[in-house]
Parts: structure tokens; sequence; C-alpha cells
């Protein structure tokens, strides 16, 4: 999987933010609000790694139990997927 082209994230009043610019504007028309652990599941995703390599990290940054940060991280990638930010 990996982030649809013209999807990218920024940092707005201390809010990450997950936004369409460019063609991929033209079907999204909103914003994914982001916590921390979603921005590193995205920049993961962006990066080309694997799911276990991103849960691994978040894992060892957070201090969370594996399988609550693998449940979070389905959630956040089926949401992604929901609203076409993700590519097979």
């Amino acid at each position: 999987m990996k982030i649809r082209e013209g999807f990218v994230i920024r940092e707005i009043g201390g809010e990450i933010l997950g936004v369409a610019t460019g063609g991929a504007a033209e079907d999204f028309h909103g914003m994914l609000v982001l916590n921390e652990t979603a921005r590193e599941i995205w920049n993961g995703l962006e990066a080309g790694k694997s799911e276990a390599d991103i849960l691994e990290l978040i894992v060892e940054r957070y201090d969370v139990e594996e399988e609550t940060a693998r449940k979070d991280m389905k959630h956040m990638i089926e949401k992604m997927k929901e609203a076409g930010i993700l590519i097979p």
C-alpha cells in the first residue's frame, strides 16, 4: 500500500492534517485530523515501509502493547482506504 499522489500531511495551528492537493482535491473535499501515531502510520506508508515495520516503530516509540497498536493501525489504514487516500 502507498499514499495516493496528491495527498500530503501538514501541521496547521498545532493540528496535523491529511489534505488533498492538485487533482486529488477534485475527489476528496475534506481533511483528516491525525494524531502523532496516525502521522507515523502515514509517514511509514509514504516511505514504503511494511505494516510490520510501522507497527514495530509505534510499539517502541509510544510504549504501547503490540495488540493495541495493531488494532489502532488497522483502524487508521481502513479509514485511509475508505477516504481513497491509499492505493494497493
